[in-house]
């Protein structure tokens, strides 16, 4: 049985990772069809639903509880994504950047203070490294926006 340290830190990866497919679908929503981030959040989308399926699959590995508060990190999330792309692709960029550094830097906090088991802990590394992959998908992104002018 894993600590409730590292239970704990899977399901708040877990409502992390349901807040981020949100921002993406949220943003999505409004921006799905520019030739700029539609293909980028179709990507960014599949990965954020994998982290969650991977870390909700490591919890339930370990017998951990699934966490109440989900549905409010599902909707706060829908919103951080949605109203930014109200001001336009460049303020749901910024905002997926400022989203991804966070990750990371939670992610790195978690690293640093939970005694993860070998295999949660390559999940949570592998995690990371995807969302700093993510904030390089956005900068490109912004760049090709301010190359266009728009």
């Amino acid at each position: 049985m894993a600590t409730s340290d590292v239970l704990g830190a899977l399901r708040a990866l877990v409502n992390l990772e349901i807040m981020a497919v949100r921002i993406y679908r949220g943003q999505r929503w409004r921006l799905g069809r520019s030739e700029i981030t539609a293909e980028a959040l179709a990507e960014a989308i599949a990965v954020e639903e994998r982290h969650v399926r991977e870390l909700d699959s490591r919890r339930q590995e370990l017998g951990g509880s699934r966490s109440m508060l989900s549905p409010f990190y599902a909707a706060a999330g829908w919103l951080i994504g949605f109203i930014p792309s109200l001001l336009g692709q460049r303020a749901a960029l910024k905002t997926g950047i400022w989203v991804e550094e966070r990750a990371v830097r939670d992610y790195q906090r978690l690293l640093d203070r939970v005694p993860f088991d070998d295999e949660s802990r390559a999940l949570v590394e592998r995690n990371q490294e995807d969302e700093r992959e993510h904030i390089r998908m956005w900068e490109e992104s912004l760049a090709k926006l301010g190359r266009r002018g728009a």
